[in-house]
């Protein structure tokens, strides 16, 4: 479950939102050992960059059903679901008379976001010793169908669209106490470009999606030995929307990098340190101060910690920013 809202003792009103993130039914052993089947609403995920709470490959929230078909170190993962988001982009329900008295809502407008995925994995474990490698391929297709946008008297027609999402994971881990490193590659096209969950802007002229483009690198990793350790934490993406404008400033790179230094002092007292960069860069000038803006943020923090175990992972643990 989410809050999505302040708590009671905060705010002394007894009414909060609650979000329900996961909720979904799982079988194994389905006929094989070899399959599992699962079928609800699930924030569908893969590896994260912790430091920026940033899922860089796939990274759904869906309401579907999928299957795991697992053979030793190789795993194939399938996947469908939709969405369909209370907007007029996909959703719409205007107030006509009722034949009998007053009146009532009707739907004119439902356009079901559906999203299909397919992904590889292949792992080598216990190589030099405690090394491990994976491997990951990874696609998406996107599609929502055509549909009226209606506006008064007036009606606008909101053609279909697609999306496609390929992309590629490198994992290591094993090489030391509490160990790993994740590099990861995504492109997306059309809507592939967009998150899910959000409205596409900069369309083109055919009202499509079709033109965006997107290309992401990302990097996370930790590394522990005595009593030092260090995570990293970055990514740099470019995105660029479907309309034909050059110099625009919805396009453009963005990037975001962290390290996270510690000393495990004693085994419950540890000592943190993080900086981090973070910044974008547009393609064209701002409308509002007609110049161009590169917007970029530093940041440096000290956190001491009380840990209940040694390590950059250990939980719970109480920090002081």
């Amino acid at each position: 479950l989410g809050l999505l809202e302040d708590l009671f003792h905060y705010n002394g009103e007894f009414d909060v939102k609650l979000a329900v993130r996961n909720l979904y039914a799982e079988a194994t052993n389905v006929l094989t050992p070899h399959l599992s089947l699962w079928v609800g609403s699930r924030m569908y995920r893969g590896d994260d960059i912790y430091l920026l709470d940033f899922w860089p490959l796939d990274d759904l929230n869906t309401l579907g059903g999928g299957a795991k078909l697992s053979f030793g170190n190789t795993a194939l993962l399938l996947h469908a679901g939709v969405n369909r988001l209370a907007d007029r982009y996909q959703l719409q329900r205007i107030e006509v008379p009722d034949p009998r008295f007053g009146t009532e809502e009707v739907t004119v407008l439902d356009r079901q976001r559906t999203i299909a995925s397919l992904k590889l994995v292949q792992g080598l474990p216990r190589l030099f010793g405690r090394l491990s490698l994976k491997a990951i391929a990874y696609g998406e297709l996107h599609h929502i169908p055509a549909g009226t946008l209606h506006d008064g008297l007036e009606r606008e027609e909101l053609p279909s669209d697609l999306g496609w999402v390929v992309g590629a994971q490198l994992g290591a881990w094993g090489f030391g106490r509490g160990a790993f490193a994740n590099l990861f590659l995504r492109l997306g096209g059309g809507l592939g470009a967009y998150d899910e969950l959000s409205v596409p802007s900069g369309l083109g002229l055919d009202k499509r999606a079709s033109g965006a483009r997107e290309a992401l690198v990302a990097l996370s990793a930790n590394y522990e030995r005595g009593i030092l350790g260090l995570r990293v934490g970055g990514y740099a993406r470019y995105f660029e929307d479907a309309d034909t404008v050059d110099a625009d400033p919805d396009d453009g790179w963005e990037y975001a990098l962290v390290l996270r230094p510690a000393l495990f002092i004693t085994r419950h007292f540890h000592q943190l340190f993080e900086v981090s960069l973070q910044g974008r860069r547009p393609d064209g000038l701002s409308p509002r101060t007609q110049t161009h803006l590169v917007p970029t943020v530093f940041k440096a923090s000290m956190m001491p910690a009380i840990s209940w175990e040694a390590g950059s992972y250990a939980r719970p643990q109480l920090r002081v920013v």
